[in-house]
C-alpha cells in the first residue's frame, strides 16, 4: 500500500492472493520466507524459468499499473483510489509527527 502512493512512482496494482492464502489472516502475517518481486512483463518469462530451474517455490499474483489499488481474495474485491491512500497516509504521519 505505501509503495502505491509514493510521489515518484504513483502505480497502482491489481493484486489476486485468492491462491497464495490458506487464510486471509495470511494477508497481515510478515515473513522473511517470502518477497514481492516486480518485473517487467517483457521480462516475466525468463523470470520463471530461471525460477523454475532453480526450484524457487514463486506465485504471481498480479500487475502493476492503473490508478488504483485493487486486491482480490476469492469472490471479494478491495479497491482503494491512489489519491484516497496517499491522502490516509499523509494524514497519518501527520498525526505521528504531531
Amino acid at each position: 500500500v505505501q509503495t502505491c502512493a509514493l510521489p515518484i512512482l504513483h502505480f497502482g496494482a491489481r493484486v489476486d492472493l485468492s491462491h497464495v492464502l490458506a487464510e486471509e489472516n495470511e494477508l497481515f502475517s510478515e515473513t522473511s520466507g517470502r518477497a514481492i518481486v516486480s518485473v517487467k512483463s517483457k521480462d516475466l518469462t525468463s523470470i520463471l524459468t530461471l525460477l523454475k530451474e532453480r526450484a524457487v517455490p514463486f506465485a504471481p499474483i498480479g500487475t502493476v499499473g492503473n490508478d488504483s489499488l485493487s486486491i482480490v481474495i476469492g469472490n471479494n474485491t478491495l479497491t482503494l483510489p491512489l489519491e484516497i491512500i496517499k491522502r490516509s497516509l499523509n494524514s497519518l504521519n501527520d498525526s505521528m509527527i504531531g
